[in-house]
């Protein structure tokens, strides 16, 4: 079982622990950033490369564990031209 909380539950626990300490986002931003949109600061130009090679990594690894990456002809498989 990938969660012992339903992500619902979650969600509502971060949100309130944001509500009450907005600072404690700053030391655990991966967590309130997955339930909390906007949170995490703008992006910064110079560090767009370490944008990319960080996604690069994760859909690598996401490819390694099963996730395929399906059919890229098509921008919306589901849509008829």
């Amino acid at each position: 079982m990938p969660f012992q909380v339903q992500p619902s539950t979650m969600a509502s626990v971060v949100k309130g622990l944001y509500s009450l300490r907005p600072e404690w986002a700053q030391l655990a931003p991966a967590l309130f950033s997955g339930f909390i949109p906007q949170i995490n600061p703008p992006a910064v130009e110079s560090l767009l490369s370490d944008y990319a090679a960080h996604d690069q990594k994760l859909q690598m690894e996401l490819s390694m564990n099963g996730f395929p990456r399906g059919d890229q002809s098509r921008k919306r498989a589901s849509e008829d031209s």
